[in-house]
């Protein structure tokens, strides 16, 4: 494998994306400090998942990010690119070329990338494991780092060897089958103490379960004692309900009677009040109408008075309007005179102010121009003052260059003698490679025709195969995404499936009676209500809370296989539960009085509408739901079941209950049982995981099809890669030779033009400096002469500059005096102003006041006519009222005489009625003491039902069949109270201890065959530790001997002589001791490696570095300045080492050193301009 582009964008300095191709060989890379080389360095390092921050010269994560200059803002990402031809599957991967990845953003997110998908870092290090290039390697030497593995502690220098010998991987089995150990430890650990745990709960449990059991029994046996008393008193009650039901009959009749003979009085008797009440209405309208009469009269007579005493005062007001108005048009005469006086005044004052501001302008603008003359003046003064500076210099100069000429046409007469010489040498040289460039030329055509074409098809498969790569790694991310959500909804639906093939949820009656129909008994069961109902989702809280208990009842063919089933669980003590007997159960339906409340509003239907179910049934559904009304809200069931008398069931899809008699349930009881619903998500679930699988077979299908095109054609394009380097490879050589040659015939050509030139230039150049001799002679006088004319220059303009500063302050003082006349000049013109500004408002107030009393004036006459107008109409309307009042008072003394007549008529009657009114309440007291007892045996009845329901969930008919013959009630009772007492005397029992033991019991097994396999499991692992340790212990040695000797032979070669090896610290600890480095430079006494100079230092790592290199050659070697600090026979010899292993290692050095540059086969510069961005320029290194 090798390097074949390395790509930056946003990182340090590299703002931009920066593009660097390598070619196999030696890359060198140049350019000043500060420039941003070194960064290149910790790109690599960066890419291959360097985590240390300082090694990369940083402080936090996004230092590495471009972080701004004065002109360029700060980006926001920074990525870095490695581009790897992997031909040679050096890299354990199919792929030829790999795209190694990372990217970070500001905000502290950052990814790594493999061939564009997205990976973690663990991948990356997996990936170059044992290749050279792990992180634990010696393949990047940052900047100044080249000694580390000399400062580093003996233990921190094994990672190297481990690479080396290649057993990273197996160190990495080890830690993972250590963690696994580790982990089932844990798991041992755990396991261990949840036995001890259950271990010490069992006996307890057990004397629990035991309790527990004794505890249903009596019960049992006291339920069916209340069952059977329960049952004998609603036996009672109905009896004596039928007793009173016809005693009330009688009564009710009787009422009846003596209620339509009252009702006939009461009538007559309303009859006569209300005729009374309407000549009450009648005289009391006209009484009143007579009355507003009166008040009528009374009021026109004031409203007479007070328009004539108005017309009076308003004759009056008219005068004294009439009289202001004439005294303020006057005034107003008057005013305007002295306005205009004044007016005149302030435009004299005007003119004087504006004349005075005139003159000061024109004196302002003579200073400024005699200051501007005054600056220029001195600014000529110091500019002469700098040239004669400059010609000083310039003198100075010009006699140097006079010296340096004669000098210069000493030389040119010895080099144009030696030119003339050389030049017939070379013209003999010249003429020999004319045939055999030609013939290179041809052979060369014909080959980069060939190569034209081969890279031609090359370039069309690769298109293909990037095209059949993206399209495979877009399907490669939607099976991924599709996979994990089919994986989510498909460990979902299976737990679900699990808990419903568990009966989870059920009691455990239920759930022992549906196991055993599963098993192949009981085959006329067909299951429980909430099996074989459906319920839309929106419904399924008010279904399930209106079944309750009722959910779980088990729908059986007939009675008869209940009545096995029932002794199934009583014989093996599996719980209870209630069966729906399909040839027995009634339905039940909504009575026709309640009827009309289903198109009551908010009231959405009767239960057993809301949901699906099997035609055979819907018995069943009825029976459950037939009579219960479901509704929206509470508020609409308080409604429905007051106009239902609170005689039916009622649920909201809340789940509030409305029960008959009144009760209301309701409330939060956590999660409400989700047997429904679990029926509904297990189907919902079942689709979608069929729909998941679908799609990710297809995507699978569409993968092979890719596969099965992209494998050839990549087999296709390595065979073209490889010819297409073999054509490369001979076209280079015959470059390289042409290039060679031509290179040779024009450096003669070049050569011999070049000393043609050479000759007539020197002669030139001979007669030029004569000429330049004589110039520089009179340019030296020319100079000497304008020295003298600009010192008596500089003096002039000094006199005129003081001469101009004394004019300067006399103007300055006259404009003083000029602006102080102009303030006093605008105070005056400005009290003139205020005058006349009062003068406008007074003048506009006159205006308002005139318009006002004008206008009420003319309101004043208008007032007189309407005045006038209504004293006329009021006289009229006096005198019609007063006739109108006398006919009342005789209509009225008509209808008093008719009135006292039916009054006497009414007492009589009020008689009659009032002795009815007694015989009725003395009925209908009777009646009430007989409704309240039928009302308390009903109560009474109704709370035995519920019982029945609650307690029991049985119906009427099922209890009495249920209910045993009871002879003695009271001695039953007594037997009651008997087994209450045993059952209290049990004290606290805890029911499910029954089950916790038999799942305490399963665990306990579960948990010891556990324990088991994971002992087994940890001896497994322990085994396959102690194996790789030994397959280490063997690697790690093997490879220490090697590089130990070569280590000594590389150091001896580097040093010209010298020792250097390696000893283990712990031999007897292979595998976790450090690694100690001697080095003796030739001609010294071994030392510590502190006391080695800097050179030595940086010597000993690089042989240690070319000692890897020899027995496990990288593909790949960053070294960053790792020559900066030898001296230059060292650098040479580095650079020819570098040379000797760059056919197997592909070297990328940043280095300053000539020795260095010069054997690099490519050359990069990196330059920084003044924006603090850093800029590549790659050069070529051709050699012969």
């Amino acid at each position: 494998m090798f390097l074949k582009r390395f790509d930056l964008h946003g990182f340090k300095s590299f703002k931009d994306k920066t593009s660097l191709d390598f070619n196999e060989g030696i890359t060198t890379i140049v350019g000043p400090n500060g420039s941003g080389k070194s960064n290149i360095a910790d790109g690599f390092r960066w890419v291959l998942g360097e985590q240390r921050v300082k090694a990369l010269r940083g402080k936090k994560g996004e230092d590495v990010i471009f972080n701004g200059t004065t002109t360029h803002k700060p980006l926001g990402v920074s990525s870095v690119v490695m581009h790897i031809d992997n031909s040679d599957r050096h890299l354990n991967t199919p792929y030829e070329e790999m795209k190694i990845g990372r990217k970070i953003y500001r905000s502290g997110e950052s990814e790594y990338s493999i061939n564009g998908a997205v990976c973690r870092l663990k991948e990356i290090h997996d990936l170059f494991h044992d290749t050279g290039l792990g992180k634990d390697s010696f393949s990047i030497i940052g900047q100044g780092e080249i000694d580390n593995v000399l400062n580093a502690k003996p233990e921190d220098r094994r990672g190297m060897i481990e690479e080396l010998a290649g057993i990273v991987k197996y160190r990495n089995r080890k830690d993972e089958s250590l963690k696994k150990i580790a982990s089932a430890e844990l798991n041992l650990t755990r396991v261990l103490d949840i036995l001890n745990e259950l271990k010490s709960n069992y006996d307890y449990l057990k004397n629990e379960s035991a309790k527990a059991e004794r505890f249903l029994e009596l019960k049992e046996k006291a339920d069916q004692l209340e069952l059977s008393l329960i049952v004998a008193d609603i036996t009672e009650r109905d009896s004596e309900l039928s007793v009173l039901e016809e005693e009330l009959s009688n009564l009710k009749d009787s009422v009846a009677g003596l209620l339509n003979q009252l009702e006939e009085k009461e009538v007559t008797y309303e009859q006569n009040k209300m005729t009374l009440l309407s000549l009450e209405d009648i005289l009391g309208e006209k009484r009143e109408h007579m009355l507003s009469l009166k008040d009528l009269i009374a009021s026109l007579n004031t409203e007479i008075i007070k328009d004539e005493t108005l017309l009076t005062s308003l004759e009056e007001k008219s005068e004294t309007i009439s009289t202001e108005i004439n005294e303020l048009a006057n005034k107003k005469e008057t005013l305007a005179t002295i306005y205009e006086d004044k007016l005149v005044e302030q435009k004299k004052w005007q003119s004087l102010i504006n004349n005075q501001k005139i003159e000061i302008k024109e004196m302002e603008l003579k200073l400024k121009n005699e200051v501007d003359n005054k600056d220029r003046l001195y600014n000529e003064e110091q500019s002469i003052h700098h040239d004669l500076i400059d010609l000083f210099q310039t003198i100075a100069v010009l006699n140097n260059e006079i010296k340096s000429a004669e000098e210069d046409q000493e030389q040119l007469h010895k080099k144009s003698l030696y030119f003339v010489e050389n030049k017939q040498q070379l013209e003999d040289q010249l003429g020999a490679f004319s045939k055999t460039i030609e013939t290179t030329k041809e052979a060369l055509a014909k080959l980069e025709k060939e190569l034209r074409q081969m890279n031609a098809a090359i370039e069309e498969k690769q298109h293909r195969k990037k095209a059949l790569e993206h399209e495979k790694a877009l399907l490669e991310e939607d099976y991924r995404k599709e996979n994990r959500v089919y994986q989510e909804v498909n460990s979902k639906y299976s737990a679900l499936k699990d808990i419903d093939r568990e009966y989870q949820g059920y009691y455990s009656g239920v759930k022992n009676i549906l196991v055993e129909k599963e098993n192949g008994h009981f085959k006329s069961i067909y299951g429980a209500v909430g099996q074989l109902i459906e319920v839309d989702k929106n419904y399924e809280k008010s279904i399930e809370v209106a079944l309750g208990g009722a959910l779980q009842n088990v729908v059986v063919a007939t009675s008869q296989e209940a009545k096995k089933a029932i002794s199934f669980l009583k014989q093996n003590h599996k719980g209870r539960c209630t069966f729906l007997p399909l040839d027995v159960i009634k339905e039940r339906q909504l009575g026709n009085n309640f009827k009309p409340l289903l198109q009551e509003k908010g009231v959405i239907g009767l239960g057993k509408d809301l949901l699906k179910v099997d035609s055979k049934f819907q018995l069943v559904v009825n029976h459950l739901l037939g009579n219960v009304l479901i509704v929206d809200t509470v508020d609409t069931g308080i409604a429905v079941a007051k106009k239902a008398n609170h005689q039916i069931k009622i649920v909201t899809l809340e789940g509030e209950q409305f029960n008959p008699g009144g009760s209301l349930t309701g409330g939060n009881n956590g999660k409400i049982s989700s047997l429904l619903s679990r029926n509904r998500m297990i189907n919902e679930l079942e689709v979608t995981v069929a729909e998941k699988k679908k799609v990710l077979n297809a995507i699978e299908t569409k993968g092979d099809s890719i596969n099965k095109e992209l494998y050839p054609l990549e087999g296709s394009i390595a065979a073209s890669f490889i010819r297409r380097k073999d054509l490369e490879n001979e076209v280079g050589a015959l470059n390289q030779k042409l290039a060679l040659m031509k290179q040779e015939e024009a450096g003669k050509v070049d050569k011999i033009a070049s000393m043609d030139f050479d000759v007539a230039n020197t002669r030139d150049e001979i007669e030029g400096l004569d000429k330049e001799k004589d110039l520089l002679n009179k340019r030296l006088l020319e100079e000497s002469e304008r020295k003298e004319t600009l010192g008596e220059l500089r003096e002039s303009k000094k006199t005129e500059g003081e001469s101009l500063k004394s004019i300067i302050e006399k103007t300055q003082t006259v404009i003083l005096n000029e602006k102080m006349a102009l303030a006093t000049l605008e105070e005056k013109e400005n009290a003139l102003g205020e005058f006349l500004a009062a003068y406008y408002l007074e003048q506009d107030d006159m205006v308002s006041l005139n318009e006002r009393k004008t206008t009420q004036l003319n309101e004043i006459e208008t007032a007189e006519k309407e005045a006038k107008v209504r004293l006329d109409e009021n006289q009229l309307l006096k005198k019609d009222k007063e006739n109108e009042y006398e006919s009342l008072i005789v209509f009225i003394q008509e209808r008093d005489t008719g009135k006292d007549n039916l009054r006497i008529e009414n007492m009589s009657l009020e008689k009659e009625i009032k002795n009815l009114n007694g015989a009725v309440k003395k009925e209908e007291t009777v009646l009430h003491e007989k409704e309240i007892k039928k009302a308390k045996l009903e109560t009474d009845k109704q709370n035995k039902l519920a019982i029945l329901q609650e307690k029991f969930e049985l119906l009427p008919f099922e209890a009495m069949e249920k209910a045993i013959p009871l002879e003695n009630k009271e001695e039953q009772r007594k037997e009651q109270e008997k087994l209450a007492g045993e059952i209290s005397r049990l004290g606290a029992v805890n029911i499910g201890a029954i089950d916790e033991f038999q799942r305490v019991s399963d665990r306990l097994l579960f948990l010891q065959d556990q324990e088991g396999d994971l002992r087994e499991s940890i001896d497994s692992l322990q085994t396959i530790v102690n194996d790789i340790d030994q397959i280490m212990i063997s690697r790690f040695k093997e490879a220490f001997t090697e590089l130990n000797a070569a280590f000594k032979e590389t150091y001896n070669a580097l040093f010209n002589g010298g020792e250097a090896f390696m000893e283990l610290t712990d031999k007897e600890d292979i595998l976790n001791c450090g690694i100690e480095i001697f080095s003796k430079p030739p001609g010294k006494t071994p030392k510590s490696l502190s006391s080695l100079s800097g050179g030595e230092r940086a010597l000993t790592a690089l042989a240690l570095l070319f000692s890897f290199l020899k027995i496990k050659p990288s593909p790949l070697c960053i070294i960053d300045e790792a020559d900066a600090s030898l001296d230059e026979r060292n650098v040479i010899n580095f650079a020819n080492y570098l040379k000797t292993y760059a056919d197997k290692t592909q070297f990328i050095v940043i280095s300053h050193r000539q020795g260095t540059i010069e054997g690099s086969d490519t050359l990069y510069g990196v330059t920084m301009d003044k924006t603090g961005i850093s800029k590549m320029i790659s050069v070529s290194m051709d050699k012969k």
